[in-house]
């Protein structure tokens, strides 16, 4: 049967290791490495420049830094908040605990939304993922290069804007990527990201989906 690339325990961890490198030359799959993060400083001002390269779709982009670029971005695909399920995850290994909603169900899943909290109870990290999922169906036997290369093709079939934030790092990312298309990424502060108009009211959706969850 065709598999979503996040379904899962498998999501959380995902989603975990996406978060946690964020503005760190995140690579937006669970087998990605990160570098050392990097300040966050505007492009064209003193500071390196950030690349960061995609796995699933296997494309090197570099993200624009800073508010201004933040407040410009534009969200591709809309928030939907109608319904949701809720599932708690425990990574194997690890005292963190992730619960995700999907929205409108799991069954028609449009919207996720994941967060993260450390052994302490507090939230570490919150991921959003707008836009159908991505699923492949991998042929029998394949090889990790065959492997590859489906879910290339089925990360590049589908479009997703996606929203990123580590709160331990104050850094955040916002991307529209997928669907064969370049991906636009700005990376910023939590704050200034729960702050954009455009995105929709982050922190209230925060507080419904931990509502949702009953954390």
């Amino acid at each position: 049967m065709p598999r979503r690339a996040d379904d899962g325990p498998r999501a959380a961890e995902a989603m975990i290791r996406r978060l946690a490198s964020v503005a760190a030359g995140l690579a937006m799959a669970a087998c990605a490495s990160a570098p050392a993060p990097v300040p966050l400083t505007p492009r064209g001002a003193t500071g390196p420049e950030v690349r960061m390269s995609t796995f699933a779709s296997g494309e090197t982009f570099t993200p624009a830094i800073g508010d201004a670029a933040a407040r410009a971005f534009k969200a591709e695909i809309a928030a939907v908040d109608r319904g949701g399920e809720c599932g708690v995850y425990h990574s194997p290994g690890s005292t963190a605990t992730t619960i995700t909603a999907a929205f409108p169900s799991r069954a028609e899943k449009i919207m996720s939304v994941a967060l993260t909290f450390d052994s302490a109870g507090h939230l570490a990290k919150y991921s959003e993922q707008r836009g159908a999922d991505v699923f492949f169906k991998m042929p029998p036997n394949a090889t990790r290069a065959q492997q590859d290369s489906v879910v290339r093709a089925s990360a590049n079939a589908v479009r997703q804007t996606v929203i990123s934030l580590d709160y331990a790092e104050d850094r955040g990312m916002i991307s529209n990527r997928g669907a064969g298309r370049p991906t636009e990424a700005v990376l910023a502060s939590v704050k200034t990201i729960e702050s954009l108009p455009s995105l929709g009211p982050l922190t209230e959706r925060l507080a419904r989906v931990r509502k949702l969850c009953g954390t």
